[in-house]
Order: C-alpha cells, then sequence, then structure tokens
C-alpha cells in the first residue's frame, strides 16, 4: 500500500503516484502518459493493480483524505470520476462507499436528504473520530459494524443508517438493512440508555439499473414488497449514477417509482 505521507506529497505538489512525473493539466493523481487505459476509459491489469493500492491508502486514512483542503480533494475525486467513467468490472464496492463519504457535499439529487447530513460527522465504517463525544464513547462502539456510513444528529436525537451497495436491490440488501436496524434499535432501546435515540432511520443506496418494465418489476418491485410494511416506511431507498454534467455522483429516490410500479402492478 502507497504511504500515506508520499501520497500527500506527489498529491499537494500535482505529482505521479507511482513515477513522481509532472502530471498534466488533465491528469488526476497518476500520470496519463504512464496510465494510457485509464484515460480512455478503461484500464490494464497492471494498471488496476496500482490503481487498487492508491484506494487502499485512501481507504486506510479516510479521515486525513476527508480533512484536505478543498483543491486537494477536488483533485481526487476527479481521480475517481476517471475510474467511475471507466471499465464498470473493476469498480468494487469500496471505491462507491469512500467516493460517498468524501464527497457527500458534492454530491447532486436529492439534495434535501444531502443537506441535512453534515458530511464532517459522517461516520465511515462505523469509527470513532471523538472520544469525548457521548455518541461515539458510549453507543457508537456496540454498533460499529452495522452499515458503511452512520450519521447521529445530535441536536435532533436521530441516528442513519446508510448501507451503499454497487448492486441492484437484492436479497443480501433486504436481509442486511433489516438486521442493522433491528440490532441497532435493541441496542437503543435495552442496552446503551445514556443517549435518547428518538428517531432511527435506515438509508440503502444501490446501483439500480433502468431497465424495460418488466426487468424492472422483477429486479426492484418483487424484491420490495418482501420488506415488512411498517420497514418500507421507514426506509428511505435511493440509486447512484454518474452524472456527466455536474461531474459527480447522484442520488435518485427511488420511492416515487416504487409508488408507480405499484399502482400499475
Amino acid at each position: 500500500m502507497i504511504e500515506y505521507e508520499l501520497f500527500y506529497e506527489r498529491l499537494n505538489n500535482k505529482r505521479c503516484l507511482k513515477s513522481n512525473r509532472i502530471l498534466n493539466k488533465d491528469d488526476f493523481l497518476i500520470s496519463s502518459k504512464e496510465f494510457v487505459n485509464l484515460y480512455q476509459t478503461t484500464y490494464s491489469e497492471s494498471e488496476y493493480k496500482f490503481i487498487k493500492n492508491i484506494i487502499s491508502c485512501i481507504h486506510a486514512n479516510n479521515r486525513n483524505i476527508l480533512l484536505l483542503n478543498e483543491l486537494l480533494l477536488n483533485r481526487i475525486q476527479s481521480f475517481f470520476n476517471l475510474l467511475l467513467k471507466s471499465d464498470k468490472q473493476y469498480i468494487k464496492e469500496r471505491v462507491i462507499h469512500l467516493y460517498i463519504f468524501l464527497f457527500w457535499n458534492k454530491l447532486t439529487g436529492d439534495t434535501e436528504f444531502i443537506n441535512k447530513i453534515k458530511k464532517e460527522e459522517l461516520l465511515y465504517e462505523g469509527q470513532v473520530i471523538d472520544n469525548t463525544d457521548k455518541f461515539q464513547q458510549n453507543l457508537l462502539p456496540k454498533i460499529a459494524n452495522n452499515c458503511d456510513l452512520i450519521y447521529y444528529n445530535h441536536k435532533e436525537s436521530t441516528l442513519e443508517l446508510i448501507e451503499i451497495k454497487n448492486v441492484d436491490l437484492d436479497d443480501r440488501a433486504i436481509a442486511q438493512i433489516q438486521r442493522y436496524y433491528r440490532n441497532t434499535n435493541y441496542i437503543c432501546e435495552t442496552i446503551d440508555h445514556q443517549l435518547s435515540i428518538l428517531y432511527l432511520k435506515p438509508t440503502l443506496i444501490i446501483k439500480h439499473e433502468n431497465l424495460t418494465q418488466n426487468q424492472t418489476k422483477t429486479s426492484l418491485l418483487e424484491h420490495w414488497q418482501t420488506f415488512p410494511t411498517y420497514f418500507k416506511e421507514l426506509l428511505n431507498i435511493y440509486s447512484f449514477e454518474f452524472c456527466y454534467t455536474k461531474e459527480t455522483l447522484k442520488l435518485i429516490n427511488l420511492k416515487p417509482k416504487l409508488k408507480s410500479l405499484l399502482k400499475n402492478n
């Protein structure tokens, strides 16, 4: 894995992470002269191995990355955008997790949902970042394995559990989000009474494909109908897609689509 000190130094100086070559204007993290395929929307196995090292470095140092200045974050986001525009078989779930976490305030789509969550207070994979915070000190360790992103609104005493899948709605996603909700709800109600959780909100963000009507019913509606009625009311469900006009991910609320499918079913 690339050392963070090296990563930061070359990022800051606009140099290629691999060769230390000065990057061209339209290069991001790695040089187009050395990663020719990537800049042509695909990449080779040798390029992919190095790209995995970059992703591992960003994953391991996610909080340091999050706190970088806007200019450096923009360079990293542009690199991620290259990946999202490339051969889809190389886009692993961790890339989507990191993208949504690091660039939350740059996402487009459902702005009401995006704006209510403060990027700086999003917790990636249940990591404790403030030992003086009562939520992170008392409750978070007990639910640390629950969901990819966790957000606790201290003022409103609400807890958001956000699970991200790089696939369409399936049995695994359905089981996971319900299990995370039940476990967290049980802990909040019966084990840890030091914090008031007035409202627990589960959210699924999936890679929903716009298929034909019959296929859409099979992949989305039929799976949706397996959720208990009460859980359908509680659950936020979004799909993500790359927005080329704004060069970022777009979150699309799937509830209106599901209501339409149910009406026409």
